[in-house]
């Protein structure tokens, strides 16, 4: 599974600083270089404004109303190509939706906290673990909270069953090297 940041937090993705840039050299953006047997998976966005209007925390990558899986790589890169063209960004940045679609397929400055957090606790006993990936220096305060040390509690009261959140950030792993 796969699920774009769709977000404003992202920037224009006409300039160059943007995540969602392309660049006219062919060089990959930052979701462009970031896949299962049948080299099909699923593929969402959220937080991106889709074509009717409505902002949407939970939207077919590929634009399909039914199907929400591409094919292979370049059937990603296709559709989120695609999607870069008919998605306006906005926010805010809610990954509740997301994970609760992940969590039915198994059976992501967050806004959503507590909504996520109880979305995790209740996905928590099944085959799903979550790789959140910052790709720019930011604030992840909020996000480290997922990947915490202690069980993460929904609202409530159930305690989640076993971690299952990773926050990797990209920038801080570069910079920390140097």
């Amino acid at each position: 599974m796969v699920a774009v940041n769709f977000t404003g937090y992202n920037g224009n993705p006409r300039s160059p600083d943007s995540l969602h840039y392309v660049d006219p050299s062919g060089f990959l953006n930052a979701y462009q270089q970031f896949y299962d047997s049948d080299r099909r998976f699923p593929a969402w966005g959220f937080g991106g404004k889709v074509p009717n209007g409505s902002v949407s925390h939970c939207f077919n990558l590929n634009g399909s109303p039914s199907d929400f899986e591409v094919e292979g790589v370049e059937g990603f890169m296709a559709a989120y190509l695609s999607a870069l063209h008919n998605i306006d960004l906005s926010g805010p940045t809610l990954f509740g939706q997301v994970i609760n679609k992940a969590a039915d397929i198994a059976d992501g400055v967050l806004s959503d906290l507590q909504e996520t957090i109880n979305s995790l606790v209740r996905v928590s006993d099944l085959l799903l673990s979550i790789l959140i990936v910052g790709v720019r220096y930011a604030d992840f305060k909020a996000v480290e909270i997922l990947d915490a040390s202690h069980r993460l509690e929904s609202k409530s009261g159930r305690i989640e069953t076993r971690y299952i959140v990773q926050l990797n950030t990209i920038y801080r792993s570069v910079c920390s090297d140097a």
